[in-house]
């Protein structure tokens, strides 16, 4: 698979989990107690006690994630659609449900994972450029 399509597939659930993000901070808003963390007597965030509420809010940004997945289908809003990225032999499907859980990571993660991809794609373009600079030698 080229460098360019993996850069395409990060790019677009990238831009998946950053809309269901907004999605999940909408919905925080309105039920208060999904963005209030669950502290001990100390203060300090009480892990066991936020569980559930950790578990809820998790789960809100898959189903966001899905969601959005399904409304970018060529042929409309679509739950068990499938997402098309490229054409040409080099095309690549991702089914909507795959797409939400890999952009619900979070766009921490995603960013990260576009960023090491770009580094791959320097390091390949210096490794051509010293490879011509060689043949040209």
């Amino acid at each position: 698979m080229p460098i360019d399509a993996l850069n395409s597939i990060v790019s677009l659930l990238l831009s998946i989990s950053l809309a269901a993000e907004r999605l999940v901070t909408i919905l925080k808003t309105f039920v208060p107690w999904l963005a209030i963390e669950q502290t001990d007597d100390k203060g300090a965030v009480d892990l066991k006690k936020d569980k559930g509420r950790r578990l809820v809010v998790q789960l809100i940004a898959f189903v966001s994630c899905w969601v959005t997945s399904a409304l970018l289908v060529d042929g409309g809003f679509n739950l068990n659609g499938v997402l098309t990225i490229g054409s040409g032999p080099g095309t690549i499907y991702i089914h909507v449900a795959v797409a939400g859980l890999l952009a619900s990571g979070g766009s921490a993660f995603w960013a990260s994972i576009l960023g090491l991809l770009k580094a791959l794609k320097d390091l390949r373009t210096y490794q051509a450029a010293a490879e011509k600079k060689k043949l040209n030698t």
